[in-house]
């Protein structure tokens, strides 16, 4: 164990001296998303008055930036999932602080947290869900920083995309999206229909556009016993 961890430090100096890390967003050396871009990236809000009042979905994030949207892309469409930790570096503070929000108000309830899920199809494309990677990098962050363990709370399996679409960023209007999303998510069998009825359940995605994911997802948690005002959503970007 002690060669093996050796020789991957005496890898990484090498591969630090002779190929270093750049900035996605502005090609500074260091880090694959630097802390000034991270900031600027924070600086720009998401107008959440503009996801069709849902008043029940939380955006953090502007996805007009240009830096933001240079991230997600390398994550989502690029394959370049290292670059979630820097983006959760940017998100865990405000996902922790409505984390708190939800939690102080239901007292006592289990609390689940469940990564909008991508087809098989999709999977296998990418290798990986990157709404799935990015949460687990903020409940990281968050249990380094505020010392609270969330992992045993994000059920990467409850909910399941069982119809392939194409990708969103491809569509056009929000009608396209919702006829695209329809139907698309069931709740895995393993999980009995009481287990849902007394949780509150933040689904997480990393982009919402029109609001129809999130809705379609709530739509099928509440056909499976989850109470509707027990549901919140959480998007990085909008």
């Amino acid at each position: 164990m002690y060669k093996i961890n050796s020789l991957q430090r005496i890898n990484k100096v090498f591969l630090d001296i002779f190929f270093p890390e750049s900035c996605i967003c502005c090609s500074k050396f260091g880090e694959i998303v630097c802390y000034d871009c991270r900031e600027e990236i924070k600086k720009e809000k998401a107008d959440s008055e503009n996801i069709r009042n849902i008043n029940w979905v939380r955006a953090y994030l502007s996805y007009k930036n240009e830096k933001l949207k240079k991230v997600l892309f390398s994550i989502k469409y690029h394959y370049l999932r290292s670059a979630s930790k820097y983006l959760a570096k940017i998100v865990y503070e405000d996902f922790y602080d409505f984390l708190k929000d939800k939690l102080s108000f239901y007292v006592g309830q289990e609390l689940i947290i469940i990564p909008i899920p991508i087809s098989k199809k999709r999977l296998i494309e990418r290798s990986y869900n990157q709404t799935e990677i990015l949460i687990k990098e903020i409940i990281r962050e968050i249990k380094e920083e505020e010392n609270l363990d969330l992992e045993k709370n994000i059920y990467i399996d409850l909910l399941i995309k069982n119809k392939h679409t194409i990708k969103f960023a491809e569509t056009h209007s929000p009608t396209e999206r919702e006829a695209l999303i329809k139907e698309a998510f069931t709740v895995n069998q393993k999980y009995d229909k009481d287990f849902l009825e007394n949780k509150i359940i933040i689904v997480f995605d990393d982009i919402t556009t029109t609001g129809s994911t999130f809705y379609e997802a709530r739509n099928t948690l509440i056909a499976s016993g989850a109470k509707r005002e027990n549901i919140f959503g959480y998007a990085v970007a909008h």
